[in-house]
């Protein structure tokens, strides 16, 4: 009988013993992550955040980032025109762009005074910022929201050279600056790329200078009055765009996301 009450408290000893080691390791652990800085631990979170968000971001190449545009109204007023447009940034958040034109007529080379000549260079750089419509349709809202267009603002710097003569007439020089604003519609999709539809103007302010050229009292030669270099005191519409712009990844699949 004492052997089986010995062996009796020899096992709740042990057990005690267990128990108060097992205690005495838990709080160990609890002290190593209670002395881990707290900012460590911050940081440590949002690294992990910050690699979930960018995996899901989508990069572009710079194929998909280009776009090649013409002016058909430049066209059809004899001045051809080409641009080149390209995505500030590779992530499909991005929505800014920045672009270049150039509109070209050199004219023809003459000997005798011409009663009608035209000869234009216009160079312009700008900078622009997609968005779009939201898709959210709000009680007793009727309209659908046009969410295949891409709309856009921007601003744009230029200069200009001209002679445009038609009996009486300009010519002249000038610098632009101003805003720029429309809408992208896509048109056509290829295997290689698509065509879209860029619909905009441009309007700002001038500093240049020019000659007025008047046909005299007896039809046999030209007044010419020289104005030198001013600013317009208001703005002017220096660009009315319909524009055919290729590029190899739609507008339709661009500039509609918002970053993550």
């Amino acid at each position: 009988m004492n052997d089986i009450r010995r062996y009796l408290y020899g096992l709740l000893l042990l057990c005690f013993m267990m128990s108060v080691g097992t205690d005495n390791m838990i709080a160990q652990e609890n002290t190593t992550q209670q002395s881990m800085p707290s900012d460590s631990l911050a940081a440590a979170k949002l690294q992990e955040l910050k690699k979930r968000k960018e995996a899901k971001v989508e990069y572009y190449s710079i194929k998909d980032r280009l776009a090649f545009r013409a002016n058909m109204v430049s066209w059809v007023l004899a001045t051809p025109s080409i641009g080149v447009q390209f995505d500030l940034f590779p992530q499909d958040y991005n929505k800014w762009t920045i672009g270049a034109d150039v509109k070209w007529n050199p004219g023809v080379n003459q000997t005798f005074d011409p009663q009608l000549e035209y000869k234009m260079l216009d160079v312009k750089v700008e900078a622009r910022k997609y968005f779009r419509e939201s898709l959210t349709i709000k009680p007793g809202q009727k309209r659908m929201p046009k969410y295949w267009r891409a709309y856009y603002w921007g601003v744009y710097a230029g200069y200009t050279d001209y002679t445009i003569h038609i009996r009486n007439g300009f010519e002249g020089s000038h610098i632009g600056v101003g805003g720029t604003a429309g809408w992208e519609i896509p048109m056509i999709t290829f295997a290689t790329g698509a065509l879209d539809l860029d619909l905009g103007v441009n309007a700002g302010f001038m500093f240049g200078k020019n000659t007025k050229r008047t046909e005299n009292e007896t039809k046999t030669g030209y007044n010419y009055r020289v104005k030198g270099w001013h600013f317009t005191p208001y703005p002017i519409i220096s660009e009315i765009r319909v524009a055919l712009v290729y590029r190899f990844m739609s507008v339709k699949g661009k500039y509609n996301r918002s970053k993550r």
